[in-house]
């Protein structure tokens, strides 16, 4: 039996050393795996837009893109070494896995603004967050929407003692039906609840964090430590073709928003076109004056306090092990 358990293990070893050195090999030939946020809809339209128009084949790069969501986390896959880059919102996100010592970093943000919403039927009156109180609230608990939904609460003084929560779901019906009075998401989520909210005759209100005072990023990339510090090359053309298929993308929704189409044919072509032009006044705001995936220090800082202030991490991090621009400064040749 003992032989058996020695043998079982042993051969564990070797799978596991098989994988970590084809993963390598792979990586060094340029072929790419991508976790994404979420799946397939309008906001991973730059990542599909770098393959389809072959920015990624011009850095020498084979990069497939893999769906995310709740079953296929994106942090968990790139720590562990099954995939090489990811993509996760947002700035809490990346602040919470440090916190828990896993080595990833942000290599850059895509929204300098938060496209968080919290929308409601516009017959319920729902403005702004001390309304909450009284009613039913979905939470996507465990994910960045509650982290910057406690943040809210706390910073407008509403007492949560009187909020009822439940778990969101992936679907409007519930808030429609009116199970529950207020549903998270991303504004791109908020645009798909309108369109479907028409057909009903429904009309929404809507909360934006970003309107009292809450700094926070969008879409992070990430890497790891490792492969940060062992093929920083890779990293930097890897972030060069995926942010020239995002600004791509963001002056050409038109013709981009088909290649989210050809991928995923369950969606209809009308709400993901708006969801893609709404995203441009979030990854692109008029009033920045930094470049494409910047991210700033403060924004970083004002995240984690408040995120101590909460409870939600123990102790500060390093910011430097959170995040770099330093390969944003080599492609737009920053000092």
């Amino acid at each position: 039996m003992k032989n058996k358990i020695v043998i079982g293990i042993f051969v564990l070893i070797i799978i596991v050393i098989t994988i970590v050195f084809l993963t390598r090999k792979s990586t060094e030939k340029g072929e790419i795996s991508v976790r994404l946020s979420w799946l397939i809809n309008a906001n991973q339209t730059g990542f599909l837009t770098s393959v389809a128009k072959g920015f990624y084949t011009e850095e020498g790069l084979n990069v497939t893109n893999h769906p995310g969501g709740v079953d296929f986390p994106s942090i968990q896959l790139v720590a562990s070494g099954n995939d090489d880059f990811g993509v996760q919102s947002g700035s809490e996100t990346m602040i919470s896995a440090r916190a828990k010592n896993i080595p990833i970093k942000a290599i850059a943000i895509l929204d300098k603004k938060s496209p968080y919403v919290y929308f409601s039927l516009r017959k319920k009156n729902i403005t702004s967050p001390k309304d909450f109180e009284g009613k039913i609230v979905g939470v996507s608990f465990g994910r960045p929407l509650e982290i910057v939904y406690r943040i809210l609460l706390s910073k407008e003084g509403v007492d949560t003692t009187k909020i009822t929560e439940v778990k969101k779901i992936p679907s409007n019906v519930l808030l429609f039906t009116g199970v529950y009075d207020v549903q998270p998401g991303f504004i791109a989520d908020l645009i798909f609840a309108e369109e479907e909210a028409k057909k009903e005759g429904i009309e929404l209100n809507a909360i934006r964090p970003t309107d009292f005072g809450i700094k926070s990023y969008g879409y992070a990339i990430f890497t790891t430590d490792e492969i940060i510090q062992k093929n920083p090359e890779l990293v930097e053309r890897y972030l060069r073709a995926t942010l020239k298929g995002w600004r791509y993308a963001l002056e050409n929704p038109d013709e981009c928003v088909k290649y989210v189409l050809a991928e995923n044919k369950l969606l209809e072509g009308t709400p993901q076109l708006k969801a893609l032009r709404a995203r441009k006044e979030f990854i692109l705001p008029e009033d920045s004056d930094t470049p494409l995936g910047w991210m700033e220090r403060e924004v970083w800082e004002e995240m984690m306090n408040n995120m101590l202030e909460q409870g939600i991490i123990d102790k500060p991090v390093n910011l430097d092990d959170v995040y770099t621009n330093k390969f944003l400064k080599k492609i737009y040749g920053i000092e």
